[in-house]
C-alpha cells in the first residue's frame, strides 16, 4: 500500500463533520440500537464534557474497559474532544494488569465496565462505570463543544504490545499527528475500496485491540455505518450480514474457522452477497479455511493484511492469494529476511522477516531498552515472525521465532506439524509446543481439539505419513478448546504450563 502523499480537508471527516451534513444517518447499530450522528455527536460532546469534570487534561491518558459498544466509541471519541490518549484493555482484565497498564500509562481516569469494577478498586484514579452511572453523568451534561475541541474526531490509542512473552510493552512514535493518520486511514480504505459513505462494516473484534478498533474507527471518520458485536456466533454473524446489508468485515481466522466448520446447508440459508470485502489478519489462517471462506463470500472478497501494532507489512489480494496460497503478499515497505547474525537469506530460505517503519520513523518500547535495541538492524524492525520471500518477492511466514521447537538439535516449526495434524478430519484445531525433554532438550507436544474419536496414536502415525520423524508429535493432548487472547490467537505460552495437562480429555 502506498503511503499517503497529501492531507485531507478535516472539515470533511469525523463524527462531528457528519453531524452536520448528514445528522439523520445511523452512524453505529447494537442489536436494536440505533444511534444517527446527530445523536452521537451529542453524546460524544457530553462524555468530553463529562471526562473534563473528571479532570482529564489535554494530553491525558483514560484507561477504557469496555465491550463493544456504543459507549466503548462515544468514550473514545470525548477523549480525542480532549486531545487525550486512549488505553485499552479487555474488560477481563485482573487488578494486577490494570494496575500496571495505570501506573505504566500514568492514567487520569479510568472508565469500565460494571464487571471490572472490582478488578478497578485501588488504581488510584477516579473510576466511571458504564451503565447506569455513565447515563447519569451524560444527563447531566450539555452545551456548546468544548473550545479546545480538535477539528477531526480522531482517536489516539496509546498502543502496547499483546504480551505474549510478558508484561505489554506502550509503542511510542515520534511525532504522530492525526492528520497524517486520517490520510493513511483513508489510503488504506481506498486500497480496498471501502470508502465511500454508504459502507457498512461490521465490527467483530474487540475494540480494545487496536486491530479491532481501526475498522469502526474508520467507518466513523468517513460517515458510515458501523455495526457493533459484542460476542462471536459464526450463524448469528451471518444472519446478522444478511440482516443489515453489510459490505465490509474485518475477521480474525477464529472467526473463519467456526464459519468455515458450518454445515453447507446452514451456510446456505444466508444470503451474505452484500459483502465486498472481507479483510483478515493478526494471525496466521490455515489454506484449507481460506478456501473455503472464499466459497461462502466469493472468490474476489477475501483480502489479507501482514503486520502489528508497531507498524504495518504487507497485503494481498484474493486472485494472487489464489495463485500463491499462504503468502501474506509482497512487502508493502523494505524488506529483508535475515539470520539470527543479521546475515541476508536467500530466495526461499527461512529467517526472521525485517521490516522498515512506515514514513521511516522508529519507535521503541517504552521502559524496556534491551527489548528495543533488539528488534532493530541497519533501520529494519522485526515483528519476531519466521518467513521466507520467493522469486517474486512474495513473503510466507513459517512461525514465530519464539515458537520454534528445538529437539534433538534439529530447528522444527510447529506451524507445519500443525497443518499436518489438521488434515486429520477428526481435528478441528490445534496448537503444536516443545516441552522440556532431558533427552531431547525438548519434545513435541500437540493440544488439539477434535470433532469425534480419535486415538493418540492415530494422530502421530497420521503426522508420520507426512512428516519425516524427528517433526512428529511424541504425546497428544485432548482439549476442549485452546486457550486464545481476544483477538483468537492462541495462547501458547498458557500451553506451556503444566495446568493445562490438567484440561486435558481422557482418551
Amino acid at each position: 500500500m502506498p503511503p499517503a502523499t497529501a492531507l485531507p480537508d478535516p472539515s470533511r471527516f469525523g463524527v462531528s463533520s457528519h453531524a452536520r451534513s448528514t445528522p439523520d444517518k445511523v452512524a453505529i447499530v447494537e442489536g436494536m440500537q440505533r444511534l444517527t450522528y446527530a445523536e452521537l455527536d451529542a453524546r460524544v460532546n457530553q462524555a468530553a464534557r463529562v471526562l473534563t469534570g473528571m479532570g482529564v487534561e489535554r494530553g491525558d491518558r483514560v484507561l477504557l474497559v469496555a465491550r463493544n459498544s456504543p459507549a466503548h466509541l462515544e468514550v473514545a471519541l470525548g477523549v480525542a474532544r480532549r486531545r487525550g490518549e486512549i488505553v485499552g484493555a479487555p474488560r477481563r482484565a485482573t487488578a494486577d494488569e490494570l494496575g500496571y497498564l495505570c501506573r505504566d500509562a500514568e492514567v487520569r481516569v479510568a472508565v469500565v465496565e460494571p464487571e471490572a469494577a472490582d478488578a478497578a478498586r485501588g488504581l488510584g484514579v477516579p473510576v466511571l462505570r458504564l451503565g447506569e452511572e455513565y447515563e447519569r453523568a451524560l444527563a447531566g451534561e450539555s452545551g456548546a463543544v468544548l473550545d479546545d475541541a480538535p477539528r477531526l474526531d480522531y482517536v489516539f490509542r496509546h498502543a502496547y504490545t499483546s504480551g505474549t512473552t510478558g508484561r505489554p510493552k506502550a509503542i511510542e512514535l515520534a511525532g504522530f499527528n492525526p492528520f497524517h493518520a486520517l490520510a493513511h486511514t483513508l489510503e488504506f480504505q481506498r486500497t480496498f475500496g471501502i470508502d465511500a459513505a454508504d459502507e457498512r462494516n461490521l465490527a467483530l473484534a474487540p475494540l480494545h485491540h487496536l486491530a479491532g478498533w481501526s475498522y469502526p474507527h474508520s467507518a466513523l471518520l468517513l460517515g458510515q455505518t458501523t455495526v457493533l458485536v459484542d460476542g462471536f456466533d459464526a450463524e448469528d454473524t451471518l444472519a446478522l450480514i444478511e440482516r443489515e446489508r453489510i459490505t465490509y468485515a474485518n475477521f480474525v481466522p477464529l472467526h473463519f474457522i467456526r464459519i468455515a466448520g458450518l454445515a453447507p446447508e446452514v451456510v446456505a440459508r444466508f444470503d451474505v452477497s452484500s459483502v465486498r470485502r472481507v479483510l483478515h489478519g493478526s494471525a496466521p489462517c490455515p489454506v484449507d479455511v481460506k478456501q473455503r471462506m472464499m466459497e461462502i463470500f466469493g472468490d474476489d472478497t477475501i483480502w489479507e493484511t501482514y503486520g502489528g501494532s508497531e507498524g504495518f507489512g504487507s497485503l494481498i489480494g484474493p486472485a494472487e492469494w489464489r495463485a500463491r496460497p499462504g503468502s501474506v503478499g509482497r512487502p508493502a515497505v523494505a524488506a529483508k529476511i535475515l539470520d539470527d547474525d543479521g546475515v541476508e537469506q536467500a530466495t526461499g530460505s527461512p529467517g526472521l522477516v525485517y521490516l522498515a517503519p512506515r514514513g521511516g520513523v522508529p519507535f521503541t518500547y517504552r521502559g524496556d531498552p534491551e527489548q528495543s535495541a533488539s528488534i532493530w538492524r541497519d533501520g529494519l524492525f522485526t515483528l519476531g515472525d519466521i518467513g521466507y520471500l520467493d522469486d517474486e518477492g512474495y513473503l510466507f511466514l513459517v512461525d514465530r521465532a519464539k515458537d520454534v521447537i528445538i529437539t534433538g538439535g534439529e530447528n522444527v516449526y510447529p506451524a507445519e506439524v500443525e497443518l499436518a495434524l489438521r488434515s486429520h478430519p477428526a481435528v478441528t484445531e490445534v496448537a503444536v509446543i516443545g516441552v522440556p525433554d532431558d533427552e531431547w532438550g525438548e519434545r513435541i507436544r500437540a493440544v488439539v481439539v477434535t470433532t469425534g474419536p480419535v486415538s493418540d496414536g492415530e494422530l502421530i502415525e497420521h503426522c508420520r505419513a507426512r512428516l519425516v520423524k524427528a517433526k512428529c508429535p511424541s504425546e497428544v493432548v485432548f482439549v476442549d478448546e485452546l486457550p486464545r487472547d481476544p483477538m483468537g490467537k492462541v495462547q501458547k505460552r498458557d500451553l506451556r504450563e503444566e495446568a493445562w495437562v490438567g484440561k486435558a480429555r481422557k482418551i
